[in-house]
């Protein structure tokens, strides 16, 4: 086989591997990290849980019926176990005229007696604490007419907040003495275990009703009347546990006042931006047990607090024998160098004991003074560093992006589906991949069964038209010498 047969050969063969490679990236199963959402936004099958009605209700009973037109005989009734926020208890939900005029419509709870909720003339609410609900049972909380309502007239609230995170939103409302809290939580780099909203703190242990704030534990004022002690840094919080974590009352103030942070519970394989400003003010010589990668280097742990803002990395040195690690200080009010701000944290490791070992004091400090992402570290040697960020590319993954480079560009340029979502649906970059696949695959087989022929009739028509071209030079010559010659010859005579 001469060297132009291997060429187009090989060059067959990479347009094959190409066209694999491109369907097997292109259409492979895809492993994602699934998308965390609120726990009430999730579906229902039943209408059991916390609910929290909208502003307006739909002028339409679960059956369809318009609620303004109905007549006394139209009430509908449906069998509920349900409390409101404020621990009152019913058994009825009812829609009806009203009992007087037989005008407008009205919704109603009941117990012992009617309690009207809501009203369809003026489209308002006659007491807002009936507006968040927990169903517990009933014959109709499986009653699908009853769960479509439910679910377009109301948002559906988590049934706990155990082990959930939350940013609190800049600006807060709470009314004087909302609720006080028994719940396990962690912000900053620090445990706290009950939550006061509408209280302020005048002295130590002695909380004081006061709108549109809240406290940790009895003496922490975090937000007052707009201000934040320190926004960044307590705004986010990390509830593990507690008797609340149930509470309506705290689950309706979330939901209202923060935003749903995702949940984390490993530090491991995780990478942190620090923001500029770090507050560790309140944290008193903290040493968080992580094993990270910054600035291109390892280091064993983090200490935060050892005097007033400062945060120092215990960094491995050369000599593990006599010396395995210095302590550096990266922060002091400001960062010694900007490449200490992120970090790659690939495992844990006790090396130096400080208290109780906590993985959510760790987690609340970085939620609080950092931004986080996910990151797997790339295989390769412990002492070898040098890749900081993550975004690193294998061998075999850049040829496989080479080869697949033309048909990506073919397949994007050409994305273009006809008669979509029809039994003629047609997309034209599949059809022209096909085609290609198709014209090379017969091209090899028409090579091997033909023995090749086709090469060799291709190089034997390139030899002929060489040899011709020759003969045809050749004959120029001869026509030029014997036309000298004639001159010549005719010279002499």
């Amino acid at each position: 086989m001469n060297t132009k047969k291997i060429i187009i050969i090989g060059t067959l063969s990479a347009i094959l591997v190409g066209l694999c490679s491109f369907a097997y990236t292109k259409f492979k199963p895809r492993t994602t990290t699934p998308v965390i959402k609120p726990a009430y936004a999730d579906e229902v099958e039943t209408a059991n849980g916390n609910w929290y009605f909208n502003e307006t209700l739909t002028n339409q009973t679960p059956t369809g019926a318009n609620v303004n037109t109905l007549s006394p005989s139209q009430t509908e009734t449906y069998s509920l176990n349900y409390t409101t926020i404020n621990n009152t208890s019913y058994t009825i939900m009812q829609w009806r005229t009203d009992t007087n005029t037989h005008t407008y419509g009205q919704f109603v709870y009941r117990a012992s007696s009617a309690q009207v909720s809501y009203n369809f003339n003026t489209n308002t609410w006659t007491n807002e604490d009936r507006k968040t609900i927990k169903i517990t049972g009933g014959t109709d909380t499986t009653n699908p007419l009853f769960i479509q309502w439910l679910k377009q007239n109301a948002t559906k609230l988590p049934n706990s907040i155990e082990n959930t995170s939350w940013k609190i939103n800049n600006t807060i409302t709470a009314n004087a003495g909302y609720g006080q809290f028994s719940i396990n939580f962690y912000s900053n780099g620090y445990k706290y275990n009950n939550l006061k909203i509408g209280y302020h703190a005048d002295s130590i242990d002695n909380p004081t009703t006061k709108s549109n704030a809240f406290m940790f534990n009895n003496s922490y004022n975090v937000y007052d009347n707009g201000t934040w002690e320190h926004e960044r840094q307590w705004s986010r919080i990390t509830i593990t546990d507690g008797t609340d974590t149930t509470n309506l009352s705290l689950i309706l103030w979330l939901y209202n006042n923060a935003e749903q942070m995702n949940f984390i519970s490993s530090v491991i394989n995780t990478k942190w931006t620090f923001e500029d400003s770090i507050n560790t003010i309140a944290i008193s010589d903290n040493i968080y047990n992580i094993q990270f990668t910054t600035n291109r280097k390892q280091s064993f742990y983090m200490r935060v607090g050892r005097s007033t803002n400062t945060i120092d990395y215990a960094i491995k040195t050369p000599n593990q024998a006599t010396t395995p690690y210095v302590v550096q200080v990266v922060y002091n009010t400001y960062w010694t160098n900007p490449n200490y701000k992120t970090i790659i944290i690939t495992g844990t490791e006790v090396i130096q004991q400080s208290g109780v070992q906590d993985v959510f004091l760790i987690i609340s400090f970085l939620q609080s003074n950092a931004n986080g992402t996910s990151y797997t570290p790339i295989p390769t040697n412990p002492d070898d560093y040098d890749i900081e960020d993550g975004n690193f590319t294998s061998i075999q993954s850049l040829i496989l992006r080479i080869l697949t480079l033309p048909f990506t560009f073919l397949a994007q340029a050409f994305d273009v589906t006809l008669w979509e979502g029809t039994a003629w649906e047609f997309n034209i970059s599949n059809f022209i991949m096909a085609i290609i696949a198709i014209a090379a695959i017969l091209f090899i087989i028409k090579l091997f069964t033909s023995e090749f022929s086709v090469l060799g009739n291709y190089s034997s028509n390139r030899a002929e038209t060489k040899l011709t071209k020759s003969k045809t030079k050749l004959n120029k010559q001869q026509y030029k010498q014997n036309k000298q010659q004639s001159k010549q010859t005719s010279k002499k005579e």
